[in-house]
């Protein structure tokens, strides 16, 4: 029998070779029975390539890097924990000073722990703060040109620093450290250092300490002379070279005793010590049920360009090929499921797989593994959620999670392997051999601990987790030594326990470390429940200096800057810090009551404004050479001869009667018309007297027409996919992406060409690409949800503005969009809570009166709701519907951008930000410079006639290298009216000081 499967396997695998869904380098597996590998397969860890970490400054096409002039590279390595410090110096050679973004991704246990800038020449150290205000203050000292930077945790282990400013042809030095657990093999521990570099290093440095440990040694990355040498009871290592370029990784072994503990040590100011453990293991493959049918579950969105899919098929063909027989299932899925299907063989499922594109966001909520019937799922993705509905449906069926990226979501991968009995491989830092090992046993895990002896409290995990080769713990030790039982096995069944003993002779003392570590492994658990333990993380990343998802890592130029935010500075501004922080408390800070008052005021000369009557007096009758009339009775009597006026445009300027402000030039058409009679009129001059040529008609009397201009990319890659047929699209959009692709205005263009043919699964997919992108980034995701709201995607729109609220709870814009969002969906109860959150909060200076036009908008949705809603959480003064004839708003997605509202009404009157009040009751709100918007004109009675609406774009304050923003404008009749109608367009502007005709408002 044993036979018969080896025989099978062979020539499963050589009729994939011949077909050539197998290239022989790829077979670097055992077959079962088979004692040597077909090609060599050592324990040393393969990971991926990844380069150093890149400052990028946002371009009009795509992100640029900023030159990395020079790097130092400081390593100190204490028992398996490695501490790595890059000093990184960066060259600005543009003209103009910038703001960069530098990212790092990095592997499950790795985290950013330190962070510095040099400030005045000297370096200051980032203290860690809550996200929200770490990112208020940035924000803010960067519209004030000063010298701020700032880290994050975005989504999955991916970290972002800002910083600004980059001066122009100057430096930029920057900090950034990590720690991270030492990938352990074969009694030894790793160290890797990716050394990729895009271009020589002007000067390059390394230093290594290696403490607590035997001799390391080198054994990949071929750097001169670099060896390890004994200094002061510690091994050290050192290189420096100028002009050095480098294209491979420096990995160093250290030998480590099969059954030692690693212990690290570190006082706890309330008494005691924090303990860190780390015990190798050996670990027990007890091999599972051979399973008769594979579901392979591929993630397909833009992010698999990232992964090494050609590792992860490797580790499929190696893993199918234990079992030739297998009945096999293919799904896909990025933003949405794509495929599902069954498939014939192992060669037509790795067909299917290599024709793939990554293309879009991630959902992980459209994972359904309870409609899954295969005996287990092999799941490759890295578990990034980008898009839409977050909550994976599970069955009874495990799920094996497959990573072979950095920066990976490792909580949620981890949480989909536990919660459904499976397992995880990290190719990243696991052999094929080691990858299938552990797939095909069943999980191996921590399972418990016990006190055995001595005092020792808060020890994580205390959850069951997955381990290797080796397990780490911590914890709070009150005694001076402690007996530690930690049970192992599968199931639930302890099969293996090991007895750690801690004493004072086997500790590595490290104040600063230790606490870190225990802080780090409490947070690590916490997160599983990150909405329930929020709190409690924010406050274990402060009091620890750790950047989680809701701290962040903040540098200020001056103490005044610590000051004003009120953010406890680095110890040599503490001093200084504590004597103005004395001061500033004793000074009165707006209450909520005197906001509350302020809303009240301005809302209530909203009102006056809303109940005055506009007495329009029509335009005085100027000499107008234009007119050339001939009239043979000046009283009006039968003329005895016909004059013809030719047609035309012409143009005049004037001025209104009591009204000191002096007009724009006004329009007057010049129809082609024949005076046949006249009468006597309201002004006097050099021709023939009218009527009064204005009347404020009553709405019931009138009809209302929204002409739009289209608005259409003209960039090239656009006009060539409009040229392409419906059915051929989105291939064409598949080959330009290798050309354009990375800007969020070819996603989004190409999105609304294939919307356009009525594309519409296909339009989606490229529009969420806008979500995948860069992550966290608010900007873009505003262009995002708005164009799902044009497209009538609601649900997916609000979970867009959700997040985007969580990233900006600090800007009015973020609780209005979702408000809105939530009333055009039927949640006006949830809409108009949340919109009254623009109300109650205090806001910057850049939002001036931005609770008059949320107030209005609550008090329509309240008007018009089918629903009876619940007011009793509002101001009863504020609860009072203003409907008007018209309404026009503009807002945009990019901050720091001065975009003006033009109105120019019937009469050639011009409303804008410095002529805010027209004589016919026109009212503009105040003018937004620094912010996203929104301005609005209303209009209580219009006039018949035309209403011409454009936009300025008068320019940005942003230090990038950026495109202009995209704007969404609404044309709105009868606004706060059951029969309100809404036409609504987005647009890109192109350049600054340019104008834009947005379509006229006809009131006839």
């Amino acid at each position: 029998m044993k036979k018969a499967v080896l025989l099978s396997c062979l020539i499963s695998l050589v009729a994939l070779i011949s077909l050539g869904f197998i290239s022989k380098k790829e077979i670097n597996h055992p077959l079962p029975g088979i004692n040597a590998p077909l090609i060599e397969d050592d324990s040393i860890p393969q990971p991926v390539m990844t380069k150093l970490p890149s400052l990028m400054v946002k371009g009009e096409q795509k992100s640029i890097p900023i030159q990395l002039h020079s790097l130092t590279v400081n390593t100190k390595i204490v028992g398996n924990i490695a501490v790595t410090e890059m000093d990184m110096l960066f060259y600005n050679d543009s003209s103009i000073v910038l703001s960069g973004d530098l990212y790092f991704p990095l592997n499950e246990g790795q985290t950013v722990s330190g962070f510095a800038l040099e400030v005045n020449g000297k370096l200051r150290p980032g203290v860690v703060v809550e996200k929200a205000k770490g990112r208020i203050a940035y924000e803010t000292m960067v519209r004030r040109g000063i010298d701020p930077g700032l880290v994050e945790l975005t989504k999955g282990n991916n970290f972002k620093t800002r910083i600004y400013p980059i001066p122009s042809k100057g430096y930029k030095r920057v900090v950034v450290t990590y720690n991270q657990e030492l990938i352990n093999r074969t009694h030894n521990n790793y160290y890797q250092l990716p050394l990729y570099f895009n271009e020589k290093l002007k000067e390059f440095n390394l230093n290594i300490v290696v403490k607590g440990n035997p001799l390391p040694k080198v054994e990949k990355g071929e750097l001169e002379n670099f060896t390890f040498k004994e200094w002061e009871e510690n091994y050290s290592a050192s290189f420096s070279k100028k002009d050095f370029y480098a294209a491979e990784e420096l990995l160093i072994r250290i030998p480590s005793h099969p059954n030692a503990s690693k212990i690290i040590a570190g006082s706890n100011p309330k008494g005691g010590n924090y303990v860190y453990v780390n015990q190798k293991i050996q670990r027990q493959f007890i091999l599972k049920s051979a399973p008769k049918s594979i579901c392979v579950v591929w993630d397909v969105s833009r992010s698999g360009k990232t992964r090494n899919t050609s590792k992860e098929l490797e580790f499929l063909i190696a893993y199918l090929t234990q079992y030739p027989d297998v009945k096999l299932r293919m799904i896909t899925f990025g933003q949405d499921v794509f495929e599902n299907k069954s498939m014939g063989s192992t060669a037509e499922i790795l067909s299917e797989l290599r024709k793939q594109h990554y293309d879009g966001a991630t959902q992980l909520g459209k994972l359904d593994f309870s409609s899954i019937k295969e005996d287990e799922v092999l799941l490759f993705t890295d578990a990034i959620h980008t898009y839409g509905q977050e909550d994976i449906h599970f069955g009874k069926k495990p799920v094996h999670v497959i990573n072979s990226t950095s920066g990976a979501d490792y909580i949620i991968q981890n949480y989909i392997a536990s919660s459904s009995s499976g397992n995880k491989s990290d190719l990243t830092k696991m052999t094929i051999s080691e990858a299938i090992e552990i797939i095909k046993s069943n999980s191996f895990q921590f399972l418990s601990y016990e006190i055995l002896e001595g005092e020792m409290e808060e020890i994580f995990p205390n959850t069951p987790i997955q381990v290797d080769a080796s397990f780490s713990f911590t914890g709070v030790l009150s005694s001076e030594t402690a007996k530690v039982k930690l049970n192992f096995g599968s199931n639930g069944q302890i099969s293996e326990s090991k007895v750690v003993e801690i004493n004072p002779s086997s500790i590595i003392q490290d104040d600063e470390l230790a606490p870190r570590l225990w802080a780090e492994k409490k947070i690590s658990e916490l997160n599983i429940n990150y909405e329930r333990n929020k709190e409690l993380i924010t406050d274990l990343g402060k009091r620890f200096s750790i950047v989680t998802k809701n701290t962040t890592l903040l540098v200020l130029d001056r103490v005044e800057d610590y000051v004003e935010h009120e953010i406890y500075p680095p110890k040599d501004l503490v001093q200084e810090y504590t004597k103005l922080i004395e001061a500033k408390q004793k000074e009165l800070a707006t209450t909520e009551k005197e906001k509350m008052e302020m809303v009240r005021s301005n809302w209530q000369s909203r009102i006056e404004w809303w109940n005055k009557e506009f007495k329009i007096d029509p335009p005085k009758k100027e000499k107008d050479s234009t007119y050339n009339v001939t009239v043979t009775d000046a009283n009006g009597a039968s003329m005895d001869s016909i004059t013809t006026i030719t047609g035309g445009t012409y143009t005049y300027s004037h001025s209104v009667v009591n009204n000191a402000s002096e007009h724009n030039a006004m329009i007057i058409e010049r129809d082609e018309m024949v005076v046949l009679d006249a009468q006597n009129g309201i002004s006097v001059g050099d021709g023939v007297d009218g009527r009064p040529l204005v009347e404020q008609n009553k709405v019931s009397e009138t009809t209302k027409k929204i002409e739009i201009k289209e608005w259409q990319p003209e960039n090239e890659e656009s006009k060539i996919l409009k040229k392409e047929s419906a059915t051929t699209c989105y291939q064409k959009y598949l080959e330009l992406d290798t050309i354009h692709g990375g800007r969020p205005t070819y996603y989004y263009d190409a999105a609304s060409i294939l919307y356009s043919k009525g594309r519409k699964n296909e339009a989606l997919r490229v529009l969420s690409n806008l979500a995948e992108l860069e992550l966290e980034n608010h900007e873009v995701l505003k262009v995002l949800a708005n164009k799902l709201m044009e497209w009538g995607e609601f649900e997916s729109a609000i979970g867009v503005y959700r997040e985007i609220l969580e990233m900006r709870e600090e800007e009015p814009q973020s609780y209005r969009d979702l408000g809105l969002a939530l009333h055009q969906n039927n949640q006006d109860q949830e809409a108009i809570e949340m919109l009254y959150k623009v109300i109650e909060k205090d806001w910057d200076d850049r939002f001036p009166f931005i609770e008059n036009i949320v107030l209005g908008e609550i008090n329509g949705i309240i008007s018009n709701s089918k629903k009876q809603l619940n007011l009793a959480f509002m101001d009863k003064e504020l609860i009072k519907n203003l409907p008007t004839d018209i309404r026009i708003i503009i807002d945009w997605d990019a901050d720091n951008m001065d975009i003006d509202l033009w109105v120019t009404d019937p009469r050639g009157e011009k409303c804008f930000y410095s002529h805010p009040d027209t004589e016919i009751g026109g009212l503009m709100s105040k003018d937004f410079t620094q912010g996203y918007g929104p301005e609005e004109f209303l209009l209580k009675k219009a006039i018949k006639g035309k209403y011409k609406v454009e936009v300025n774009y008068y320019g940005s304050s942003q230090q990038k290298i950026t495109g202009p923003p995209t704007i969404s404008a609404k044309l709105i009749t009868n606004y706060g009216k059951a029969d309100e109608k809404v036409e609504s367009i987005i647009l890109r502007l192109t350049e600054a000081k340019e104008v834009v005709y947005i379509g006229d408002l006809l009131i006839e």
